[in-house]
């Protein structure tokens, strides 16, 4: 006798929602964050603040301590030591009080400090690495801070004609002229010189290494699709764009003439 099949068992109403049932849920824990966004008390400081002094470009430390809370707000689970010790620091030198998710990091890792002496504060903060052969998170930022500058430069160029390919040759002999340039403990100055005295194979050896690098660039090119690029029509990329073609002839001049 052939078997019987089991009946399927039937999903008690209700136990499942629609996807227009889901959606709203989407929507109303993302309105319910954008609202505690307008109700956080230091962000409303610091809108009140950059309406006041109009900071003129993204370097300011009220810009960049802005970006950095709003992250704390956004993604409190990634959160770092590191990023609480910046916010300090750039609080400080704006000249308001630090945000409170920030002192409390601090005064969370002050504590653990009084309980265990041995405890390394630098290793804590991300200024120390966590073993051998590990990269410290002060590191690997200031390293992804370098790469992202790259990635701007090149993508400026392209937005001004340029060919990829070209604009990677031209942003490597940029970092090739900057020997030097690098004044941190950190090791994050790309190997683009040579002592080599001879003129000509000093010659080979820098465009040898030139054009090596400017094919890393250009893969890492490829791989970065961040939302400035990715959007043209963002506030962020049109902001961009716009002091691009402002400064046009001051930001062609960071780069060797020999591509351009």
């Amino acid at each position: 006798m052939p078997k019987k099949r089991k009946p399927k068992q039937q999903t008690p109403r209700g136990s499942q929602k629609t996807q227009s049932e889901q959606d709203d849920a989407l929507a109303g824990r993302a309105l319910r964050h954008f609202r505690d966004l307008l109700l956080d008390p230091y962000s409303i400081l610091l809108d009140e603040t950059i309406a006041d002094r109009k900071p003129s470009t993204t370097q300011d430390p009220l810009l960049k301590l802005n970006n950095l809370h709003q992250l704390a707000l956004r993604f409190p689970e990634d959160v770092l030591p590191l990023d609480a010790h910046t916010a300090r620091a750039l609080a400080e030198e704006v000249g308001i009080a630090p945000p409170r998710w920030a002192l409390d990091i601090l005064k969370e890792g002050e504590a653990a400090l009084v309980r265990d002496r041995r405890m390394d504060l630098n290793q804590w903060l991300g200024f120390k690495a966590t073993g051998r052969g590990k990269t410290s998170e002060a590191e690997r930022r200031v390293r992804a801070n370098v790469l992202d500058q790259s990635m701007l430069h090149i993508w400026g160029l392209a937005l001004l004609g340029v060919s990829i390919k070209t604009a990677c040759e031209m942003e490597a002999g940029r970092m090739q002229r900057l020997a030097g340039w690098n004044k941190t403990d950190y090791d994050v100055e790309p190997d683009l010189q040579t002592k080599v005295k001879d003129p000509d194979t000093r010659d080979r050896i820098l465009y040898d290494k030139r054009l090596k690098f400017a094919e890393l660039l250009r893969q890492h090119y490829f791989r970065w699709r961040t939302d400035i690029e990715k959007d043209p029509n963002s506030e962020l990329s049109q902001y961009f764009r716009q002091c691009l073609l402002a400064n046009r002839e001051g930001f062609l001049a960071q780069f060797p003439t020999d591509h351009q």
